[in-house]
């Protein structure tokens, strides 16, 4: 008995000396490993927030997703694909789908209601693992209006994009000459996992690039600054809104041709 206490005392101590290790070496992955817990009504409550994002735009992703040539284009990555309210529009048009998102939770929720389809749980800034024009068409919303950098995840999409990229911005792009961009930070309690966060590992493990710190952007585009840089990397593209489409309301649509 006494031998067995003895090893199980030299186990324990060596596991809290890895865990501590661990915890040392990689301080936000303990913390989600930690809280990772979510039961399923914080699923479903995570998955209606999804719904009424996407039902005050629905119209808008209809439209734009039946506009994609499903005869040129089969293999399509939506980036920020949340709980997967696209993929029966995707699914409807015969195109070869595949999912993206920095949330855990929220790529549960789309697997457990679309099983059939891939998906990836990597922030934008981990997409250098796809070579050059992995997917036909690569269509993106509510992404870029919450992240620190805006260039280089354009950019980004680009590369992996063989023909078309699609960029719903929600909030419409502004007249002004330059972006609104506000950064909120996380609480103590949203970073040390005291509070449990909804959209999962995606609290500690966002990378804003430019800002070291952690927390969430709420950011409202200028075209200007969008038409600059289209034009500085010499991509073709063309912006629909208001003006020029008739079944968008407030939104603005950036469509970048390769």
């Amino acid at each position: 008995m006494k031998l067995l206490k003895k090893i199980f005392k030299k186990l324990f101590s060596i596991f809290i000396t890895i865990l501590n290790s661990f915890k040392a070496a990689h301080p936000y992955n303990y913390i989600s490993l930690r809280n990772s817990s979510y039961s399923l009504l914080d699923l479903l409550n995570l998955d209606k927030s999804y719904k009424k994002m996407q039902k005050n735009h629905y119209s808008v992703h209809k439209r734009m997703i039946e506009q994609i040539n499903n005869k040129k284009n089969k293999k399509i990555l939506e980036v920020a694909c949340g709980t997967g309210w696209n993929v029966k529009l995707f699914q409807d048009r015969g195109f070869d789908y595949y999912g993206l998102d920095i949330s855990d939770t929220a790529l549960a929720v789309a697997i457990l209601k679309h099983p059939e389809y891939r998906y990836f749980n990597l922030d934008i800034t981990d997409t250098f693992i796809f070579k050059d024009d992995t997917f036909d068409v690569v269509y993106n919303s509510a992404m870029l209006e919450h992240i620190g950098f805006y260039k280089e995840a354009i950019n980004e999409m680009v590369r992996i994009a063989k023909n078309e990229v699609y960029i719903i911005f929600f909030e419409g792009l502004s007249f002004e000459k330059q972006n609104s961009i506000k950064f909120i930070p996380y609480t103590k309690k949203d970073i040390t996992g005291k509070k449990k966060n909804i959209f999962g590992r995606k609290v500690i493990l966002q990378n804003h690039i430019h800002n070291e710190k952690k927390g969430w952007y709420w950011n409202h585009y200028s075209r200007k600054q969008i038409v600059d840089l289209m034009n500085k990397m010499g991509y073709q593209y063309k912006i629909l809104d208001n003006t020029n489409t008739d079944f968008i309301n407030k939104e603005s649509v950036l469509i970048i041709k390769k």
